[in-house]
C-alpha cells in the first residue's frame, strides 16, 4: 500500500525497527499534504516503545482547509445516485478485505493489540462498509395521510452537511470506519481526525477510499493539534454533525460549545459495565465468556465487563476458575505466537490502571492475580482480579480501561440489579441465567444502551450502539446510525 512515494502502509515484521517518516500525511481535498509549519508528532510502538512514525502536525489552517473543500463538495455528494455511493462504500469494503493482512500488521504496530485479534478488527472494520454500503439504498422516507384529501404530506432523509468526525485509539480502523461509512452513506462529506497515538490506520483509510474511487473533498484526514482542530470543528460554520467517541469530559466540552450553533452532535463517552452471574448461570459458558470478553484489546474496550458481580453462592468456584484462566493468559508482544494479551497503549495507560489498583488495596481489597507490572516492558499489566472491595472504591466507580477485574458478591437478584444500575456510564451490560423470568427482568431493568443476556458480544453492524446517561448520546450501527447524519424534513403539496 504506497499512497505517496513517502507513505508507506504495509509494515511487516521486520520492518519494526524502522522508523516511517511521513512528510505528506494529511489528507485534505483528495491529496496528500504536509502542514503549513515544520511542527510534528510521533507515534510510538506501544510494545517497546520505539517511535514508528513521525507525522506532521495540523493545526486550525489545516483544519479549515479540510472543512472547506467537505463543504464546496458536499452539494454533488448529495445528489450522487444511492446505487453509486453504494457501489464506492461496498468497493473499500472489499479493499479492506484485500489488504486485510498489511492493515491488521499496521495495527499490532501503532496500537498492540495480538495479530489475530487485529485480524478480527479489520472484518469488523469491513462490515460497517458493505452494511452502510446496502443500507444506503434504503434510507426511505415515508407518506403521511392527511384529514384534508387536497394535501400530499410526506417526509424526506437529507444528509446535513459536513461531518467532523473524531475517534480514539483503541480500535484504530474499526472507530473510524463505523463513523465514516454512515456518514459517507447518509451523503455527507467526511473530516475525520484519528487518535494522535494511533493515526497510521486513518491514513490506510485515506488510501483506501482514495483507490475506491470517491470524488475529491468527500474524505479527508487531520490531525495533530487536537485543540485547534476540535475548536475549528465546533466554531466553523460548514460543520453540522459532530461525531465525538473519548472522554466524558471532552465530550462535555464539544457538547457545550457546538451549542452555540446548534450543531447536531454524537457522543461515546465509555462505560462501566457489570457482568451479573446469577446463582443457576451456566459457570463454565460464562466464565469461559468472561474471559474472551475482558481479554479483548487488554481490557481497553468500552463495552467490556468492568465489574463482576456474582451470587455469594458461587463466588468462590467462579474466582477459582477465573484465576485459574484469566490469570493465565499469556501476555507479550503482539506479534508473538500464542500471545492472548498484548501491551496497554501507553505508560500513563499503566500507571492508572496500576494507581486503581493500589488504592483498592489501600482500602482492603484483596488481590487474587496480578497487581504488579510485567517486567516485559512500561506499558504492560499482568491479567489483575481483585476482590472484597469497598463500594467506595474508584475501581468500582470509574471505567478501568486495563487489565484488571473487579469482583462483588449479592445475594438477591434485587440486589445484584441496583448494583449494576449504580452507575451514570452506562454503555452495556451483561446478565447469565438459565431462568427465563431472570433474563426478562433484566433486559427490562438493566438501564444500559446495550443489554447483552447470555450473550458476551451483542453489537455487531447491522445493531445499533450507544449508551444512555453520562455515556453519551447517539447510535452507531444498524439504520439508526444513518440518522446522525440526517435530517427528517417535511414536504406537503396541495392541490
Amino acid at each position: 500500500m504506497d499512497p505517496q512515494p513517502e507513505l508507506e502502509l504495509e509494515p511487516a515484521r521486520g520492518s519494526r525497527a524502522r522508523e516511517l517518516r511521513f512528510q505528506q500525511a494529511l489528507f485534505i481535498n483528495g491529496e496528500w499534504r504536509s502542514a503549513a509549519t515544520a511542527a510534528t508528532f510521533t507515534v510510538e510502538d506501544p510494545s517497546t516503545g520505539e517511535t514508528i512514525a513521525t507525522l506532521p502536525r495540523a493545526g486550525a489552517e489545516e483544519t479549515i482547509a479540510a472543512i472547506d473543500a467537505a463543504h464546496a463538495i458536499f452539494a454533488d455528494w448529495k445528489r450522487v445516485p444511492v446505487l453509486q455511493r453504494a457501489d464506492l462504500l461496498l468497493k473499500v469494503a472489499q479493499l479492506i478485505h484485500q489488504y486485510r493482512e498489511p492493515l491488521a500488521q499496521l495495527a499490532v504496530l501503532e496500537q498492540g493489540q495480538p495479530l489475530e485479534a487485529s485480524r478480527l478488527g479489520i472484518d469488523y472494520a469491513a462490515s460497517f462498509f458493505r452494511w452502510f454500503g446496502e443500507e444506503t439504498r434504503r434510507i426511505y422516507g415515508r407518506t403521511i395521510p392527511h384529514p384534508d384529501p387536497r394535501r400530499r404530506v410526506s417526509v424526506e432523509y437529507t444528509p446535513r452537511g459536513v461531518a467532523g468526525l473524531i475517534t480514539p485509539w483503541n480500535a484504530p480502523l474499526a472507530s473510524p470506519a463505523k463513523k465514516v461509512a454512515a456518514a459517507l452513506a447518509a451523503g455527507c462529506p467526511v473530516v475525520l481526525k484519528p487518535a494522535e497515538l494511533t493515526p497510521l490506520s486513518a491514513l490506510a483509510l485515506a488510501w483506501l477510499i482514495q483507490q475506491a474511487g470517491f470524488p475529491p473533498g468527500v474524505f479527508n484526514v487531520i490531525f495533530g493539534d487536537a485543540p485547534a482542530i476540535g475548536t475549528q470543528f465546533v466554531e466553523h460554520p460548514a460543520v453540522r454533525t459532530i461525531s465525538f467517541t473519548g472522554s466524558l469530559a471532552v465530550g462535555r466540552k464539544i457538547y457545550s460549545a457546538a451549542a452555540e450553533q446548534m450543531k447536531h452532535v454524537a457522543l461515546e463517552l465509555g462505560g462501566n459495565a457489570p457482568f451479573i452471574i446469577f446463582a443457576d448461570a451456566d459457570l463454565e459458558q460464562a466464565t469461559s465468556d468472561l474471559l474472551s470478553l475482558k481479554a479483548a484489546n487488554s481490557g481497553q474496550i468500552c463495552v467490556t465487563a468492568n465489574r463482576l458481580l456474582v451470587h455469594h453462592s458461587i463466588a468462590g468456584d467462579v474466582e477459582r476458575r477465573l484465576v485459574e484462566t484469566y490469570g493465565a493468559l499469556r501476555v507479550g508482544d503482539g506479534f508473538s505466537a500464542n500471545v492472548e494479551q498484548g501491551p496497554l497503549i501507553s505508560r500513563q495507560a499503566v500507571d492508572r490502571v496500576e494507581g486503581l489498583v493500589r488504592g483498592s488495596q489501600q482500602a482492603g481489597s484483596r488481590v487474587l492475580c496480578g497487581g504488579r507490572r510485567l517486567e516485559l516492558g512500561p506499558n504492560f499489566y499482568p491479567p489483575t482480579i481483585v476482590s472484597e472491595i469497598p463500594a467506595h472504591a474508584r475501581l468500582l466507580r470509574e471505567e478501568i480501561f486495563g487489565p484488571v477485574l473487579p469482583i462483588q458478591s449479592f445475594s438477591e437478584p434485587e440486589e445484584a440489579l441496583a448494583l449494576a444500575n449504580e452507575t451514570r456510564h452506562r454503555l452495556s451490560a451483561f446478565a447469565y441465567t438459565q431462568s427465563l423470568e431472570l433474563a426478562t427482568r433484566c433486559a427490562r431493568e438493566l438501564d444500559f444502551g446495550v443489554v447483552g443476556v447470555n450473550d458476551p458480544r451483542p453489537i455487531s453492524c447491522e445493531t445499533p450502539f450507544g449508551g444512555v446517561a453520562e455515556s453519551g448520546i447517539g447510535r452507531e450501527g444498524g439504520s439508526e446510525g444513518l440518522l446522525d447524519f440526517m435530517e427528517a424534513r417535511l414536504v406537503a403539496f396541495r392541490s
